[in-house]
């Protein structure tokens, strides 16, 4: 057996450690066949060869349909019938798209939220969604009010109906729900997509004069009108106070009931406040408002100052008997007698909205 010298095996362990070093190090270009690899790679993004899609140097491309890297939905080859059953099994889908609203009938805790509307002086059952960004109308309620829809700019509805739908159209309708009356823009989408006739969003819920009462069981909707009894409120005692303050006001009668104040902000030199507004529950004319100290010193109100003026709110009561089931509801037979105020009150024209001039000194 033929023996190599010392330091030649000193030599070979010194190459093997020097070559493992250069296979992590080495700037050397890759090898023929890693090179080859390289080259076969397709972009699912832009489809060029020689680099990923997380590398792409192109905008990212998805389909909003099938929500596939690579093309735009108006090239998608995908059938629409197939997306439909491959979303229904598909969790990757799901996990991409917000949930769908689902209005049923038996969910006693959303029992507050359905309502009978009156749209374009007709009764129609409604379902209130304070996360909606719009309101909805079906296609037959939309040709039976013989409403014209307006087909230019309109926009993508997103998480609903399992991903996202085009409306057939805008149309402009005047909406009665409690309290309020005013004129809307609203959406019509296919009818298969609401269960009730109108699906009310916040292109009504979040108009600066509309309030919402709600509680456990009940939700009604307010708003601020000229015509409805005002009441006067006085400051109950001498005050100072920094920051918020819970103030004890009076109003000039034995007031007991709910009385809507109106936000007002005060700009006096040395006298800057806000006065929150809300729906606030008076007894025998003594109550509480809120306001904000924006002066950055103490502020003094003298007792019988003039604080607000309020609108007073028609009183509810809460019937059984006229639950409504929206999917049951005969809307012929049925009458608008879930509020006492609905029998006794013009709904309030989004048109008056002052309660009187603003209250500063």
């Amino acid at each position: 057996m033929r023996r190599l010298p010392l330091e030649n095996k000193n030599s070979m362990h010194n190459n093997k450690e020097s070559n493992a070093y250069r296979v992590c190090t080495s700037n050397k270009p890759t090898g023929l066949n890693t090179r080859i690899r390289f080259k076969s790679v397709r972009c699912y993004n832009c489809s060029d060869i020689g680099h990923t899609a997380q590398n792409c140097p192109k905008p990212i491309k998805r389909c909003d349909k099938c929500y596939r890297l690579g093309h735009e939905s108006n090239e998608c080859q995908q059938d629409s019938s197939n997306q439909a059953n491959s979303a229904r099994g598909s969790t990757e889908f799901k996990t991409d798209v917000k949930k769908v609203l689902q209005i049923t009938e038996g969910d006693k805790l959303n029992d507050k939220f359905y309502k009978s509307i009156k749209l374009n002086g007709i009764l129609r059952s409604a379902y209130v969604d304070f996360g909606s960004q719009c309101t909805l109308i079906k296609e037959k309620i939309a040709f039976e009010s013989n409403l014209i829809l307006d087909k230019s700019s309109l926009p993508v509805i997103r998480g609903f109906a399992l991903g996202s739908i085009l409306p057939s159209g805008r149309v402009q309708v005047a909406i009665e729900i409690d309290a309020v009356k005013t004129n809307i823009d609203a959406y019509v989408v296919p009818d298969d997509l609401l269960n009730t006739d109108v699906l009310i969003g916040q292109s009504l819920t979040e108009l600066p004069s509309v309030t919402a009462l709600k509680t456990s069981s009940k939700l009604t909707l307010y708003c601020d009108d000229s015509k409805m009894d005002r009441v006067n409120l006085y400051n109950s005692h001498n005050t100072s106070f920094d920051g918020l303050k819970s103030l004890t006001i009076h109003s000039d009668d034995e007031y007991t009931g709910n009385l809507f104040i109106s936000g007002n902000v005060c700009f006096k030199n040395g006298h800057e406040y806000i006065t929150l507004q809300g729906i606030f529950y008076f007894e025998k004319g003594l109550g509480q408002v809120f306001l904000i100290n924006l002066s950055g010193s103490p502020l003094e109100f003298d007792k019988g100052k003039i604080i607000a003026r309020a609108v007073k709110l028609p009183k509810t009561t809460n019937h059984k008997t006229a639950e409504i089931h929206v999917n049951n509801i005969n809307l012929s037979e049925y009458e608008m007698t879930t509020d006492e105020f609905t029998k006794r009150k013009e709904p309030i024209n989004m048109d008056m909205l002052n309660i009187g001039p603003k209250v500063h000194d």
